[in-house]
């Protein structure tokens, strides 16, 4: 088990995801989408396909990117609305 404080972000590689922490990198088999449905929503979220972002983490928002931990993260059109609603932007 991971402490979901210690998570920056979750990252999708094919087969498996790494989930990046504070710490260490961690790779399991499995899909963002499994891993997505299983983090809590008010912390969490999806900025794209491959990444889920720990909404406390983030350091930096541009246009199309967002930074955790000097981690240049991007952010999908589809997500991009949903991440500034989260956070209050909109």
């Amino acid at each position: 088990r991971v402490p979901l404080d210690s998570i920056l972000y979750v990252e999708n590689a094919g087969d498996y995801v790494c989930i990046q922490t504070t710490y260490a990198k961690h790779i399991i088999y499995g899909t963002i989408r499994g891993i997505d449905e299983r983090l809590p929503k008010s912390k969490f979220l999806k900025v794209h396909r491959s990444y889920i972002v720990n909404l406390e983490k983030i350091k930096d928002i541009e246009e199309t990117n967002l930074v955790i931990d000097r981690k240049v993260i991007p952010i999908s059109r589809a997500h991009k609305n949903s991440l500034l609603s989260q956070l209050n932007l909109l």
